[in-house]
């Protein structure tokens, strides 16, 4: 899991801001995770606002509420 958090949701459409930066306990691993399985070489770089930001790939993004679960890809081209 490279990001998580929580939000209140009431019924009805409910929206979670999300800016593609990785939580900080996850970059080391991502960037292991990388190393391994990458054919190109992909370095995370701090942004000046002190942030990692996902790199170009597929990834999925898992809401849960209760016991649903929903799921996503993202993209990021």
């Amino acid at each position: 899991m490279l990001y998580s958090l929580k939000q209140e949701a009431n019924k009805g459409i409910n929206y979670a801001n999300y800016h593609y930066h990785l939580q900080d306990s996850s970059v080391e691993g991502f960037q292991k995770y990388l190393e391994e399985t990458e054919k190109e070489k992909v370095e995370l770089k701090e942004a000046d606002n002190g942030n990692y930001y996902l790199p170009k790939g597929n990834y999925v993004i898992t809401i849960k509420k209760g016991t649903s679960i929903a799921t996503t890809k993202l993209v990021i081209e």
